[in-house]
């Protein structure tokens, strides 16, 4: 996926204009196999699952990801 996408899949869920996304908070259970990233701000809470990794040229990126609160 490039930038260009990304960022624009991530303005679907959290506009530009609604301001700074914070906090920001990784939430990690041994129960769930995915890593839940906590998008805060003051007018929304939305969510980022992380459910694999991948390892590219011997940098770990994130393989697949889901925007959006379960």
């Amino acid at each position: 996926m490039s930038s260009e996408t990304l960022g624009a899949e991530f303005e679907i869920i959290v506009p530009l204009d609604w301001g700074e996304v914070t906090p920001i908070t990784l939430e990690e259970n041994d129960a769930f196999p995915f890593v839940y990233v906590v998008l805060g701000g003051d007018m929304y809470s939305e969510a980022i699952i992380i459910d694999s990794f991948v390892t590219e040229n011997g940098q770990t990126k994130i393989g697949n990801f889901e925007f959006g609160r379960p």
